[in-house]
């Protein structure tokens, strides 16, 4: 399993809301048949618009790369319709990954 992070860029505004961020989420989703070894994909928003992260079925980096980047470009069409581009895709390794996460002391309090 990989990790994969991709910008989806608003032509127009910055940050997307959260329920635009859920509805870009869907959208990827509806596109995202089984070829594409997506188990999961998490949306939020982002600077800009819309940050994915896609866990993907893949034996190495290059091909998490290659399939996240066709589930992108089957969704393309309906994303452009949104106003959504895509921005810049790369590997995101666990320790990117979990650098985000609040510590569970801080969540306890």
């Amino acid at each position: 399993m990989r990790m994969v992070t991709a910008l989806l860029l608003h032509r127009s505004r910055g940050e997307a809301t959260e329920g635009e961020a859920h509805l870009v989420g869907e959208l990827l989703r509806s596109c995202a048949v089984p070829a594409y070894g997506v188990e999961r994909l998490r949306v939020r928003s982002a600077p800009g618009g819309v940050e994915l992260v896609a866990h993907v079925r893949a034996e190495g980096e290059p091909q998490a790369l290659v399939l996240a980047r066709a589930l992108l470009a089957a969704a393309q069409v309906p994303l452009l319709a949104f106003g959504y581009t895509v921005g810049e895709v790369a590997p995101l390794t666990m320790a990117e990954a979990t650098a985000e996460l609040p510590s569970p002391a801080s969540v306890l309090k």
